[in-house]
């Protein structure tokens, strides 16, 4: 970690600290949750299995925490020793959007190509959170609401 990202972090607000933090939990922990269980183990934290996506009524306030939320994730997971792929960031985002009652929807995903790649990404209203993709590039074999 650089030492400006230090230097950063001691002149932020308090509450961008407590995101930033939170964020380096959540992403701690479902790095090592995704490594030493299996996934179906984890499913059941994650929301009910294909249910339909439910809008959510956001207003200023809760926009300002998805925004933060997601900043707090894209600062995060690139500087962590160890890489927090497109799975961690999803889930340690769902799981904070939920602490502040903001549903979203986690999609799992696959596209053949030479070889099958596997991508998860998270939407909250339309919106993509993390794991942006384009267009319909992977074909969704699940989510999760």
């Amino acid at each position: 970690m650089k030492l400006s990202h230090i230097n950063k972090f001691f002149s932020a607000a308090a509450s961008e600290k407590r995101t930033l933090m939170e964020a380096v939990f959540w992403l701690v922990f479902f790095r090592v949750v995704l490594f030493c269980f299996p996934f179906r183990w984890i499913v059941p934290y994650l929301g009910k299995s294909m249910k339909d996506p439910m809008e959510n009524f956001l207003d200023e306030k809760k926009e300002l925490q998805i925004r933060e939320i997601v900043q707090a994730i894209k600062k995060t997971a690139p500087n962590l020793p160890w890489q927090c792929r497109c799975l961690v960031q999803a889930c340690a985002a769902k799981i904070m959007l939920q602490r502040k009652k903001i549903r979203g929807t986690l999609y799992l995903g696959v596209k053949k190509e030479e070889s099958i790649e596997a991508h998860a990404w998270l939407i909250v209203n339309g919106i993509f959170i993390t794991g942006k993709t384009k267009g319909n590039e992977y074909n969704v074999i699940s989510y999760y609401t």
